[in-house]
């Protein structure tokens, strides 16, 4: 890892911009894992009504955060490979 890119940090894109795709993705799995670590932790306790849609909701959120992430990981290695500007 160059100097250039331990200094722009997790949020940051390959110009040093702050980037939303990746601040969203973050917030959308964290989202995410809170809500299946309530539904887990109410379902220890109480029935819960739909239990499918439930961690359907959840897995949804996460995929849609690593979707946004995702895209961010393929900008930071297209250089390295070859790719990119």
């Amino acid at each position: 890892m160059s100097d250039s890119e331990s200094k722009q940090g997790l949020f940051r894109d390959s110009q040093g911009h702050l980037s939303s795709k990746r601040v969203i993705g973050t917030v959308l799995i964290s989202a995410g894992g809170a809500f299946l670590g309530v539904v887990g932790v109410f379902s220890l306790f109480n029935p819960v009504a739909d239990p499918q849609t439930s961690l359907d909701v959840g897995r949804t959120l996460i995929y849609a955060g690593a979707g946004l992430l995702g895209i961010g990981v393929v900008e930071k290695f297209g250089g390295k490979n070859g790719g990119g500007k």
